[in-house]
């Protein structure tokens, strides 16, 4: 084990042998979590002596999870001995807690449940939400507004107290607010609530199906039960390891805790500047009501151990990044280098997308870095983006490959009915014997990366199936040496020698007319920390909203004015005043259009 120890800094090898039972460890970008944790796992196991069946580790993504069993996979080949935790995102988690609830007669469910999104309960039933909702004009308005406040309600996040468990949680005589994303604040009376909770209730008896809150909500209730499901999992998972805590839900934190008896271990962490997922129920303030749970509840002293020293960026990189968070959420490099993140003021994207395919041509051609080390950022967590598309016309240009962004939704939809059709006709099959026969190769493909984590059987592969379809995880066109295009949703856990950011400035990056802004900048932090060696930050001055681009503009950086791609070749032909005065009706410009636009959402709204 001295093998894996002596690799650590002095904070993760404090945060690896500590043996509280309660421990938080607060890890910035680039400060090897993901190594602290695997290090940490198999501490346990090998001096500790902790059976590899009494842990378990939770992650919140696919992605995530991945990364965290391919660390575990190189330290215990380096050491020749060590085993492999199972480790489950918190659906996977919920659904083989339903599992043996069902097998124990703990659940509401009687046999195997199907997940179905949210939205798909009133293709059970089209009178699902009639007379709810009255105040709402169509019928896709008052879906929108009751969905959301289902899940919202389900996750923790309309009222103070924690997520709601039942529909008699649900306070008729309430107006509950509900925030969302694109349709901003929805009002929705309780009564209608009840309403459409006891009539899904009913659905998902019948035809054995629940959405994602609805498993975490059945696997809350069957562990509060303190029945034979809750001791079969609390007597088993004496060391609980959670990834990402900041990404989890009020719900999921539930969950979490429901699992709990006096004696267990718990480790989670997680960086509070990283809770980007909001819009999905993640609460950044759950690494704050861990330390209050372990005192208050299980009168246990936690701690607390922050790494930070970056192995990612050099500290000029670091400098830009630490302006967006508070002093005790810094983080530090040992390592400097020549060159100085550049921020690049542009009028607007057009102009930024041939500044930046101007400078990736140069870096390409002039001083051979290979396209695959760079990666484009960009806010819009959409199919499309116009930011996105204006730079890759103009790589097109260049004659430069990159990758495009793949939203891997219809094809994962597609591989879970076959996989469903094949737990069906092989219903507790083991999966070594079908294995061979399977002509499919996708399916055969994820029947093998399951049994590598470990599923025995078919109907194992439910549980796996859950990890498929939780998350809308995107993957990148293969291309070996191409520029990377990514959101800077799907590039967390990822990192790129060379990164441009594009584009901050009102209602582009922070996002929207009405934008949240802490979640925007925790987006952009987020994003600049993806850069090991070079970072480029592209956009406008904010003028109604904070200027993140004035965040970022420091003595250290390069200040680029990239008004025009003839720029060098006119600066000769204005004096300063001119320039001046071109400015100055450019920015006023500018102002005008965005005042405009103001003006329409307020008709729109």
């Amino acid at each position: 084990m001295n093998k894996i120890l002596d690799k650590l800094n002095e904070q993760q090898l404090q945060a690896v042998k500590d043996t509280s039972q309660f421990v938080q460890i607060n890890a910035g970008p680039g400060t090897g979590k993901t190594t602290t944790l695997a290090a940490k796992m198999l501490y346990a196991q090998i001096e500790l002596e902790i059976p590899v069946s009494n842990m378990v580790g939770i992650s919140f993504s696919r992605s995530a999870k991945s990364h965290l069993l391919n660390k575990l996979e190189d330290f215990t080949a380096d050491l020749g001995y060590g085993g492999r935790p199972s480790i489950f995102t918190f659906h996977s988690l919920a659904f083989r807690i339903i599992k043996k609830a069902i097998e124990l007669g703990d659940s509401k469910f009687k046999s195997y449940i199907e997940h179905v999104d949210t939205r798909d309960f009133i293709s059970y039933q089209p009178s699902l939400i009639q007379n709810l909702c009255k105040d709402y004009n169509d019928v896709e308005s008052r879906l929108h507004a009751i969905c959301e406040a289902f899940n919202k309600a389900r996750q923790g996040n309309l009222l103070n107290g924690g997520p709601l468990i039942t529909w008699k949680d649900v306070d008729d005589k309430e107006t509950y607010h509900v925030p969302t994303y694109s349709y901003g604040r929805l009002l929705v009376k309780g009564h209608d609530l009840k309403e459409f909770w006891k009539r899904v209730e009913k659905l998902e008896r019948k035809y054995r199906i629940t959405d994602y809150n609805g498993m975490i909500i059945e696997a809350i209730n069957i562990l509060n039960k303190s029945g034979k499901t809750y001791d079969y999992f609390a007597n088993m998972y004496n060391y609980i390891f959670v990834d990402e805590y900041q990404d989890t839900s009020i719900a999921q934190e539930t969950l979490l805790f429901s699992l709990l008896s006096n004696d267990q271990h718990v480790t989670v962490v997680g960086d509070k500047n990283q809770t980007i997922y909001t819009f999905n129920g993640s609460n950044s303030y759950n690494l704050d009501r861990f330390l209050h749970q372990a005192k208050n509840v299980y009168h246990s002293e936690p701690t607390k151990i922050i790494l930070e020293r970056n192995y990612r960026s050099p500290q000029q990189i670091l400098d830009v990044t630490n302006s967006l968070v508070h002093e005790e959420h810094y983080v530090y490099s040992e390592t400097r280098t020549l060159q100085q993140p550049a921020v690049v003021e542009t009028h607007n994207y057009q102009l930024a997308s041939h500044y930046i395919s101007t400078e990736i041509d140069r870096l390409i051609t002039k001083e051979n870095v290979n396209p695959s080390n760079i990666c484009i950022l960009y806010r819009k967590n959409s199919e499309h983006s116009p930011q996105a598309d204006s730079v890759k016309k103009q790589l097109d240009e260049f004659d430069i490959a990159y990758t495009e962004e793949v939203n891997n939704r219809k094809t994962e939809k597609s591989l879970s009915q076959k996989v469903l059709k094949l737990q069906e006709e092989n219903q507790g099959e083991e999966l070594g014997n079908i294995v061979a026969y399977l002509e499919d190769e996708k399916i055969k493909q994820f029947v093998k990366e399951c049994m590598r984590d470990g599923a025995t059987d078919t109907d194992d592969l439910l549980e796996y199936l859950m990890e498929l379809e939780e998350t809308e995880e995107s993957s990148t066109s293969a291309h070996n040496e191409a520029v990377h295009f990514r959101t800077v949703h799907s590039a967390k856990g990822l990192e790129f020698p060379y990164v441009f950011i594009l584009y901050l400035g009102d209602k582009e990056f922070p996002h929207s007319s009405k934008p949240d802004i802490e979640e925007e900048r925790r987006l952009l932090y987020v994003g600049l920390t993806r850069a090991q060696e070079q970072l480029y930050i592209i956009g406008k001055k904010g003028l109604h909203f904070e200027s993140f681009l004035d965040r970022c503009l420091r003595n250290d950086v390069q200040h680029i004015l990239y008004r025009s791609y003839i720029d060098e070749e006119v600066s000769n032909v204005f004096s300063d005043k001119d320039k001046k005065a071109i400015d100055q009706t450019n920015k006023s410009q500018t102002s005008l259009v965005d005042e405009l636009e103001e003006l329409q959402d307020l008709f729109n709204d």
